[in-house]
């Protein structure tokens, strides 16, 4: 089976994929808007003001390991088909993306955007097993990679 995915990123999904949702007691967070991202990304919003949640800790991971996101996509990491079911999941995904740091499974559950062939992060977490990657994975045959529209050459094995 061929599955050709056309992954792009919104800045709308960057509050759930880093787990912004899940603080409730920080009021600048709690909305999703695509200004969230801008205000992350420039400062607006810290670490430090993020870090002083109750539930911090049930993000923490995320943040420390979403700056690899970039560098897994761009390697020849694993891409299998999401089995919810056997996994006893609540996350409509299609597809998980996922990396092995030492002991850590990092996932990066991508769904497709209304059967078009293009497909966003639904989300991004850390876990300790393999609950989740039961299916095997998918052969990558080709991959591009593009910057606001523009084709950029993808690293090479040795720099990643």
């Amino acid at each position: 089976m061929l599955l050709e995915v056309q992954l792009y990123f919104d800045k709308i999904h960057f509050h759930h994929l880093i787990g912004l949702n899940k603080l409730r007691d920080i009021r600048q967070v709690t909305r999703n808007t695509p200004n969230l991202y801008t205000d992350v990304m420039n400062g607006m919003i810290t670490y430090n003001d993020i870090s002083q949640s109750v539930f911090f800790d049930e993000i923490a991971d995320r943040l420390d390991y979403f700056p690899f996101l970039e560098r897994m996509l761009d390697s020849e990491e694993v891409i299998i088909k999401h089995n919810w079911s056997m996994a006893k999941s609540s996350v409509m995904a299609k597809a998980i993306i996922y990396s092995k740091i030492g002991d850590l499974y990092i996932h990066y559950f991508i769904d497709e955007a209304e059967h078009n062939g293009k497909y966003f992060g639904r989300t991004f977490f850390t876990r300790l097993d393999r609950l989740y990657l039961h299916d095997r994975p998918y052969k990558i045959l080709e991959k591009r990679k593009y910057i606001d529209g523009v084709e950029v050459e993808l690293p090479s094995r040795q720099q990643i």
